[in-house]
């Protein structure tokens, strides 16, 4: 009977022992969410890098998104026992057998969203709003790389005779032209300060009005909760302003190269223009004032997210030889795509049977990865709650 109490005593412990390890596999989270995430990250760099090479053989584009992952993990255990049986009819020792199994199963399901809604479109075809701009310059996005990615064309001249520079790689319709002659330009412009800054402007409200039309103090408070100021003129009369803020371009002199003295009335750049008031940055008040210069044009415009897409894939059609080099053509080395699936440290993705890559460069020399997260980022400012299901969630059972 002691050795049936010592058999009994090591088969309960190897149930527990099974039991725990059940439990110990089920609570294991963190190996499948960060796995899920590793995926989700490989999906929107494919995914984006096929558009791309959809842009660079002028295919039409097709935009979905990862939008939720639900992992279903379950473990089972069992311990399942043979009765104890005699040996031989000569005698021998009892024989006892223990047959311990743990089944743990994960199936992930995922949901595809198609980006196909009006609100979707309306936003990857609206220029980029410089106060995007304005933060990936304010963290530190390189400015040449920046300006050359989101700047789509940039106009000056007199009115009635406005030269407008087209930012677009691929430029056989004006093949006279200087092949890099917006690069020149944005460079000039960079080195003389080029910048983003913060500005308020002030618009009067109606008429002025007197002391017994003065708004009360729950009216003040709802002014105020709307920009709104009420601001004294001379005597006892009193005028509704509205104050709001917005960004411009504008020339920082402290960004300016050492050796160039930005102020107005310098020529601007080979644009044949020279520096009004009003675009040295912080003197937007001399500018009301009139200290500007008259009957010139100097307008800066953005691409749209789908823009930046384009101008990409127009980027890698030069890259990939698609098109025969011709005068007018340029390559402003921001984006690097390649044939072929690259190696370990790469970003590659397949198109009609060809395998396409970019290098993720920790050095920073080659900034395709970098130039990849901007778009991904721009192109999920135009996601809402309504285009995508529930979020993500990872269910255990035991």
């Amino acid at each position: 009977m002691a050795a049936y109490g010592a058999v009994a005593r090591w088969l309960a412990a190897a149930l527990v022992l099974v039991v725990l390890a059940s439990c110990g596999v089920a609570d294991q989270l963190s190996g499948h969410t960060l796995e899920y995430n590793a995926q989700a990250e490989l999906i929107k760099d494919q995914n984006l890098l096929v558009n791309i090479v959809r842009a660079a053989y002028r295919r039409p584009l097709q935009f979905t998104d990862l939008s939720s992952i639900t992992g279903n993990v379950s473990v089972s255990g069992t311990a399942a026992f043979a009765l104890p049986f005699w040996g031989s009819r000569g005698g021998g020792q009892r024989l006892f057998e223990a047959t311990p199994s743990i089944t743990a199963t994960n199936s992930p399901i995922y949901t595809v969203s198609v980006l196909n809604t009006k609100e979707f479109y309306n936003g990857i075809l609206t220029p980029i709003s410089i106060q995007s701009l304005s933060y990936y310059l304010h963290i530190g996005f390189p400015k040449l790389l920046l300006l050359t990615l989101l700047i789509s064309e940039i106009e000056y001249g007199k009115p009635g005779a406005v030269t407008q520079i087209n930012n677009a790689p691929h430029q056989r319709e004006r093949s006279k032209q200087e092949a890099n002659v917006f690069l020149d330009l944005l460079k000039r412009l960079i080195a003389m300060g080029l910048s983003v800054e913060d500005i308020s402007e002030t618009t009067r409200l109606g008429a002025p009005f007197g002391a017994k039309n003065y708004p009360d103090a729950k009216q003040v408070a709802d002014l105020d909760a709307q920009n709104i100021r009420v601001v004294p003129l001379n005597g006892s009369r009193f005028q509704l302003e509205k104050v709001t803020s917005t960004l411009r371009f504008c020339f920082d002199p402290k960004d300016a190269d050492e050796n160039l003295d930005v102020r107005a009335g310098m020529k601007l750049g080979e644009t044949g223009l020279v520096m009004p008031a009003d675009l040295i940055c912080g003197a937007k008040e001399k500018a009301q004032k009139g200290a500007t210069a008259q009957n010139q044009v100097f307008d800066i415009h953005t691409h749209s997210t789908e823009g930046v897409i384009y101008y990409l894939g127009g980027i890698a059609r030069l890259q990939l030889g698609l098109v025969p080099p011709a005068t007018g053509d340029f390559d402003p080395d921001v984006f690097h795509l390649k044939e072929g699936s690259g190696g370990p440290g790469t970003i590659s993705a397949s198109f009609e049977g060809k395998d396409y890559h970019i290098d993720v460069d920790p050095t920073g020399t080659d900034r395709s990865s970098q130039v990849l997260e901007l778009v991904t980022e721009l192109l999920a400012q135009n996601n809402s709650a309504k285009d995508l299901p529930a979020s993500s969630v990872i269910s255990v059972s035991r």
